[in-house]
């Protein structure tokens, strides 16, 4: 996954500030579980508290966030409870919630670089790592070792680096 990316209708959508855009991919990560205005300034204002004026910035950035998306015609992707904001995760399409439902290929090419521009995400990211772990096995193949998928050792469909190599067993 390269970098955080959205688009609509395969054209890049563009924020126009950092800060709409990180609380967008804010709500990615969150997902289904959603945030709080207390999480949103905690992750996107770091070391300041959540008084009136960092409350105030938090709304004029989701503000501008859904303004943005509803130029696009998708500002029904977000949803609000009063206290926590959401994204209908099953209203996108996204790399993260495809490796999260264990979709072989896309934990294949990830790469260790999920949202790495933000601090908030780094456990996101080893959670990712963790899976991508979880799905690949050592195989000693007696010319070597090499990484296959989990649980298929001499499997035909080692991994090396991202190239795909043959277990070499019995050759």
């Amino acid at each position: 996954m390269p970098g955080f990316v959205v688009t609509v209708d395969g054209e890049r959508l563009l924020w126009g500030r950092t800060k709409v855009e990180e609380m967008f991919a804010l709500l990615v990560g969150r997902g289904s579980e959603g945030v709080t205005t207390g999480e949103v300034i905690a992750c996107l204002w770091p070391g300041r508290t959540a008084d009136d004026s960092t409350q105030s910035l938090s709304r004029v950035t989701f503000k501008r966030m859904m303004d943005t998306l509803k130029e696009k015609g998708v500002d029904d992707i977000i949803a609000t409870d009063g206290r926590k904001k959401y994204l209908l995760t099953q209203k996108v399409e996204c790399d993260l919630y495809r490796i999260l439902d264990g979709d072989q290929e896309k934990i294949r090419l990830y790469s260790g670089e999920y949202m790495r521009q933000y601090s908030w995400a780094e456990t996101g990211n080893a959670q990712l790592s963790s899976i991508k772990m979880a799905n690949i096995a050592v195989c000693d193949s007696g010319t070597g070792l090499w990484l296959c998928k989990a649980g298929e050792s001499n499997c035909g469909s080692c991994l090396s680096w991202g190239r795909e190599l043959r277990c070499g067993r019995g050759q």
